[in-house]
C-alpha cells in the first residue's frame, strides 16, 4: 500500500473514508471464546506463579486495609 500522507502525520479524507467502513465490520465480528474450567488452570500454575499471586493478593489487601483504617490482626 502506497503511502498517501502528503501533510505530514495528517490523513486525508480519501484516507479516512477508506478506514472507516473497515472498522465497522471488525466491529461486528466477535469470536467465540470457549469457557474453560477454573479449576484445571488454577493446577496447571507452578510455584513462581502462585507466589506473584500470593504476594499480589497480599499487596492488594493491606491496600484495602491501610484505605479502610482496619487491621488485619486486630484483637
Amino acid at each position: 500500500m502506497r503511502n498517501h500522507m502528503r501533510a505530514g502525520w495528517f490523513y486525508s479524507p480519501s484516507q479516512i473514508a477508506r478506514y472507516f467502513p473497515s472498522r465497522i465490520t471488525s466491529l461486528f465480528n466477535f469470536p467465540r471464546l470457549e469457557f474453560k474450567d477454573p479449576i484445571r488452570i488454577l493446577r496447571q500454575l507452578n510455584r513462581h506463579q502462585w507466589n506473584m499471586f500470593a504476594v499480589g493478593f497480599a499487596g492488594k489487601r493491606s491496600q484495602y486495609n491501610r484505605l479502610n483504617g482496619s487491621v488485619a490482626n486486630s484483637s
